[in-house]
């Protein structure tokens, strides 16, 4: 089934064609991209990354359906990178926000998200990694 681009998914596919080959959306997909993205993240970071997560790729297979489909969705600093491997604590993360998704006005956002995102202790702004005279 072909969905036209713009229209809403109003259930996730329970799986996705990714380069690692065909995943469970909510039981390895996302717990992939979680620890993928922010290894050592607090549980409730690790909870909002997996809605984050989940939105983006969602987002991004309704505005191109063959995504996830019959085309792989891939891996990497230009998508989302997803680890070979997860652990409990992000398949819990997963499944505590299933099916959560952002949206605004009915309709999911982009949700991008920066993995490695710079912060000093003081809470104020650290150097920006994607500027190299930041870094």
């Amino acid at each position: 089934m072909s969905i036209p681009i713009g229209e809403e998914h109003t259930e996730a596919p329970e799986r996705i064609l990714t380069t690692a080959g065909w995943l469970s959306l909510e039981l390895e997909y996302v717990p992939r991209i979680v620890a993928g993205e922010h290894l050592h993240a607090h549980p409730k970071a690790k909870a909002a990354l997996a809605i984050a997560a989940r939105t983006f790729v969602l987002r991004a297979m309704r505005d191109r359906p063959t995504l996830g489909r019959t085309t792989s969705i891939p891996s990497g600093p230009q998508f989302q990178v997803f680890s070979r491997y997860s652990g409990e604590g992000y398949v819990k993360a997963a499944t505590r926000t299933r099916g959560i998704v952002l949206r605004y006005q009915g309709r999911m956002i982009l949700a991008n998200h920066v993995a490695g995102a710079y912060w000093n202790p003081d809470g104020s702004h650290g150097p920006d990694p994607t500027r190299p005279s930041d870094g």
